[in-house]
């Protein structure tokens, strides 16, 4: 758990890290449970490959630059000025 705290750039107590390693543990124990589950024969009822239905991707106009530009708070030349995320 130390591991995965230090990727995430988590400053994490002693406690915390047992704490997290335990619900951690919980959790993998927990699919661990489901994926011994039979389910063959069973029907997919909702979610992914229930009988999605996909449209045809089709070229469709969209809106000009200025259209876009006319609407943005910020803007320089052709590009739209956002906050910088980091």
């Amino acid at each position: 758990m130390a591991h995965i705290a230090r990727l995430a750039r988590l400053t994490l107590t002693p406690e915390d890290l047992d704490r997290y390693t335990q619900e951690l543990a919980q959790i993998v124990a927990y699919f661990d449970r489901l994926a011994a589950v039979d389910t063959d024969g069973v029907e997919i009822r909702s979610g992914a490959g229930a009988g999605a239905v996909l449209r045809e991707d089709k070229v469709c106009p969209s809106l000009s630059v200025e259209d876009v530009l006319r609407n943005a708070p910020e803007k320089k030349d052709t590009f739209l000025i956002v906050p910088r995320v980091i």
